[in-house]
């Protein structure tokens, strides 16, 4: 395994070597959010597209205990390539334990964030929240997504993801094939209406085997 290690090392350095302009720097800035405190386990989730960096503070108390946030930070935000805090993000109906900001994703303008914690259907059935940004540059909550059929512990929420006009939800706890096997769900943005974010297909082992 060193010999493995150290040949990549090599292999490394010198193609740095032939090609300076391939290495980049460990680390440009350090993301700290105003006003946090104990727990808010801020950078549990991060995700970053363009000139946009979302970082999920599920423990935030705002909106209750464990209600949580997300803090969105952009990039020239107070100064060239200062990496900035842009606005602080909560849920509109966000209630104590939601864990809002457990996962995040950003792609094309728009904010999944998954709240696995939310009691819609259930105790921690979860959902997802969709922003999108306006023309003045504010995020603004655009859409609550909640799966159909979903139950207690079912976790919806747990990860998310987004591409284009397709967001993905992991929903671990599923019990829909056998306990706590979990599925996926897609969402379309158009599905069902403009910006709607309508169900398009859920992923689970049945789909896959």
């Amino acid at each position: 395994m060193k010999k493995v290690y150290r040949l990549a090392m090599l292999l490394i350095t010198a193609t740095l070597l032939i090609n300076p302009s391939l290495s980049v720097s460990a680390s440009e800035h350090k993301l700290v959010a105003t006003g946090l405190s104990d727990n808010d386990n801020f950078g549990h989730a991060v995700a970053i597209a363009a000139d946009y960096a979302v970082v999920g503070v599920p423990g935030d108390n705002d909106k209750g205990s464990g209600a949580g946030a997300a803090f969105i930070f952009a990039r020239n935000q107070g100064g060239s390539n200062n990496w900035g805090q842009l606005s602080k993000l909560t849920a509109g109906d966000g209630a104590s334990e939601d864990g809002f900001g457990w996962a995040v994703a950003i792609s094309d303008g728009y904010i999944a964030i998954g709240t696995p914690g939310a009691d819609d259907t259930g105790s921690n059935s979860g959902s997802v929240y969709i922003f999108a940004v306006d023309q003045n540059g504010s995020w603004n909550q655009v859409k609550k997504i909640v799966a159909d059929k979903t139950h207690s512990n079912d976790g919806f929420g747990s990860a998310v993801a987004i591409s284009g006009n397709r967001i993905v939800v992991g929903m671990p706890g599923d019990d829909s094939v056998s306990t706590d096997a979990g599925s996926a769900f897609i969402f379309a943005r158009n599905q069902g209406g403009n910006d709607n974010w309508g169900p398009e297909a859920k992923i689970s082992v049945n789909t896959l085997f």
